[in-house]
Parts: structure tokens; sequence; C-alpha cells
């Protein structure tokens, strides 16, 4: 089947926090037992877990910062970067 793609645009800093937490996510789902697994992100039907899952494979295919040796710091500037545009401080 093939499927009709759409793109969305995204700044680095939006897409590197998007991926730490989809992968954090990602990581807390692969802890949880069976049954609870969809109760971290509150849920409502797999589907949407499944688009999500699409979404952190797309940004770990773009980006080169999850290999980075200082990767902690470039989600807290990313983190601090998206704040500051939404928040203002």
């Amino acid at each position: 089947m093939e499927l009709d793609m759409v793109k969305i645009e995204l700044s680095d800093a939006d897409a590197l926090v998007l991926f730490e937490f989809l992968a954090r996510h990602d990581d807390i789902d692969d802890k949880l037992p069976e049954g609870e697994r969809l109760t971290e992100l509150h849920i409502a039907d797999r589907s949407e877990l499944y688009s999500l899952w699409q979404v952190h494979g797309a940004l770990e295919c773009t980006l080169v910062e999850p290999f980075s040796s200082d990767y902690d710091e470039l989600v807290e500037d990313a983190r601090r970067s998206v704040r500051v545009r939404w928040d203002g401080c």
C-alpha cells in the first residue's frame, strides 16, 4: 500500500527536544509491564503511539546530536532555546 506523505518542519532545537522526549518515553515503555505501557503518555489509541514511534525513528535518522559526546549539553541548550522562544525567558 502506498502512503501519502506529510512533511513537517521543526527548528533544530525543537527536533532535538522532541527526539529526547520520545527516546526517554520509549525507554520507559520498554521497562514497564505489558499492561501499563500506554499509561505514561496518556495514549488514547495504539495508533497514536505508533505514529509517535514513526516521528522518533525519522528524527533518529536525521539528527546527528544523539551520537555526540556532549549530547546532554546539546539537549539542555535546545530545551533552553525552545523555552526562551515560547516563554520569553
